[in-house]
């Protein structure tokens, strides 16, 4: 696995390309050692908190995404990568909590990304370099 500073690096440059969604779900996978471009590129709806409705933030869905791809690829038991799965989302959800009072996009960038003048917001408060800083101290 790579150096965690290098990831975080990877990680925040990705946010601006793929979303936040789409930049931890690929990050993980390559630490994993997969690469799964058409499956990075089908995590956008989930950015903004589900199709920018504001619900569970996007890095948790691309994190959690990935640890279940990666659970399914390591057993031959359905059953148990679905365990596995649900509960390294569990504690992607508990490590997050901790480094933010909610898990809820619209919570943490305080901006409702459904409308225009929420997304104007979000882009001139600055708030996809918030969402890049999240990223470097959830991943440590």
């Amino acid at each position: 696995m790579k150096n965690t500073c290098s990831t975080r690096k990877e990680a925040r440059s990705l946010l601006f390309i793929l979303g936040c969604t789409g930049a931890l779900f690929a990050v993980v996978n390559k630490n994993f050692g997969q690469r799964d471009r058409e499956v990075v590129k089908a995590t956008g709806p989930l950015c903004g908190g589900i199709l920018q409705e504001g619900h569970q933030c996007g890095m948790l869905w691309g994190a959690a995404l990935a640890a279940g791809a990666e659970a399914n690829r390591r057993t031959n038991d359905p059953s148990a990568a679905t365990s596995l799965a649900i509960s390294t989302a569990r504690d992607l959800v508990d490590s997050f909590s901790r480094r933010k009072s909610s898990v809820n996009c619209r919570d943490i960038t305080n901006c409702n990304q459904k409308s225009i003048l929420g997304q104007i917001k979000f882009f001139i408060t600055g708030k996809p370099l918030n969402c890049a800083r999240l990223i470097g101290r959830w991943h440590r």
